[in-house]
C-alpha cells in the first residue's frame, strides 16, 4: 500500500464515530388516544403505529430484535414490530390482572411488570410462558414502575401509595425500601447506572425527582407542576431525560435539570415513554478527538509530499 493509501486508511479510521450516539427515536403510549407513537427525538417525524388498543400504559422496547412490549392497564401484555406491525398477545388478561410498568431482561430473555391490582412483581419469558410471582406486597400499595439493572442483578420499583422507592434481587428476594418520600407520589422510574442514580416522576406533585441507587442524596430536580408527569427515559450518552405529561406532551432537560423545552405537544393523554438509543448519530467530536483528526491530516500531507520526492528521484 502506498503512502498516500495508508494515510487515507488512517483518516478514515479516526473521522469514524467515536462518540456515544445521541437518541434518535422516541416511543410513547396514549390510553386516552388507545395507541402508541413514535416521532424523532426532536419531535418531529410524528407516526401513529398502533390504534385502537385499550389503555396501553406501559412501554419497554428490544431495539435488538426490533420489538416493543406494552401493557394494557385492564388487559394483559402486548407486543409487536417497531413498526407497529404484526401485534400479538404475550400474556393473557385475567380476572384481577392489571399490569402497569414493564421492563425487559433481554440477556435473560425475560420481560417483568408491575401489577396494581394484586401488588405483584411477575415476569415471564419474553413469549409469555413460565410467569412466575417474584414479589408480593405485604401491605396494600400500588406498584407503577420498575426498572432493572441487569449487570449488578437488581430491580427497581415504586410504591405510590406509600410513597416509597423499592429494590431487590431479581429474583424478587431481598427486598428493601431504600426511599419515602411522604407526601409525594412515584410514578415511573429509570436509572442511569454511569452515574449510579435513579430518575423517577412524581405525578400528583407535579415533579421529576433524582436520588443515588440507594436512595441516598434525594433531590427534587424538575418542577413541572400543574403539569403531571408520568412516563420517563433516559438519553445518557446526549445527557438528556425526557417525560411524558399527562395533559398530552413530552419534554426533556439536561440531566441535571436544567433546560426544560417541549418536544412534542398537543398530544391525547400521554403515558410511558421510551427511547431507541441505538438510532442515534454521533456526537460531535471532542478538542483531543479534533488534535487527533489535525495530525492524521498532517501526516496525509507529509506522505504526499514524500510520495511526490520520491517519484521525482525515480525519473532522474
Amino acid at each position: 500500500m502506498c503512502h498516500r493509501a495508508r494515510h487515507l486508511a488512517v483518516l478514515t479510521i479516526i473521522l469514524a464515530p467515536t462518540s456515544p450516539s445521541i437518541a434518535q427515536m422516541m416511543y410513547w403510549t396514549s390510553d386516552s388516544g388507545q395507541s402508541i407513537h413514535r416521532a424523532s427525538a426532536d419531535g418531529g417525524q410524528i407516526e401513529e403505529l398502533v390504534t385502537a388498543e385499550p389503555d396501553p400504559v406501559g412501554l419497554a422496547l428490544d431495539v435488538a430484535a426490533g420489538k416493543m412490549y406494552w401493557s394494557q392497564r385492564f388487559g394483559g401484555i402486548r407486543r409487536a414490530n417497531l413498526d407497529g406491525s404484526g401485534v400479538e398477545t404475550v400474556v393473557d388478561a385475567a380476572a384481577g390482572f392489571g399490569p402497569r410498568g414493564v421492563a425487559l431482561d433481554v440477556g435473560a430473555g425475560k420481560i417483568y411488570w408491575v401489577c396494581d391490582t394484586s401488588d405483584a412483581i411477575q415476569r415471564a419469558d419474553l413469549d409469555g410462558s413460565n410467569v412466575e410471582t417474584l414479589y408480593t406486597a405485604e401491605s396494600p400499595a400500588a406498584l407503577l414502575g420498575i426498572t432493572l439493572d441487569t449487570a449488578a442483578g437488581r430491580m427497581y420499583w415504586v410504591d405510590s401509595d406509600n410513597a416509597s422507592i423499592w429494590r431487590a434481587d431479581l429474583d424478587g428476594s431481598d427486598a428493601e425500601v431504600i426511599l419515602v418520600s411522604w407526601p409525594q407520589s412515584p410514578y415511573y422510574i429509570t436509572p442511569d447506572l454511569v452515574a449510579g442514580h435513579l430518575y423517577w416522576t412524581d405525578y400528583y406533585y407535579g415533579a421529576i425527582h433524582r436520588a443515588d441507587l440507594d436512595g441516598s442524596s434525594h433531590i427534587i430536580l424538575i418542577d413541572t407542576f400543574p403539569q403531571l408527569p408520568v412516563g420517563i427515559a433516559l438519553d445518557v450518552a446526549g445527557g438528556k431525560v425526557y417525560w411524558s405529561l399527562h395533559g398530552g406532551a413530552v419534554q426533556r432537560a439536561n440531566l441535571d435539570g436544567s433546560e426544560v423545552e417541549d418536544v412534542v405537544t398537543d398530544l391525547p393523554v400521554a403515558w410511558a415513554v421510551e427511547l431507541d438509543l441505538r438510532a442515534g448519530q454521533p456526537a460531535i467530536p471532542t478538542l483531543s478527538q479534533w488534535g487527533v483528526i489535525v495530525m492524521a491530516l498532517v501526516l496525509l500531507l507529509a506522505g504526499g509530499v514524500v510520495l511526490g520526492r520520491s517519484r521525482r528521484l525515480t525519473a532522474v
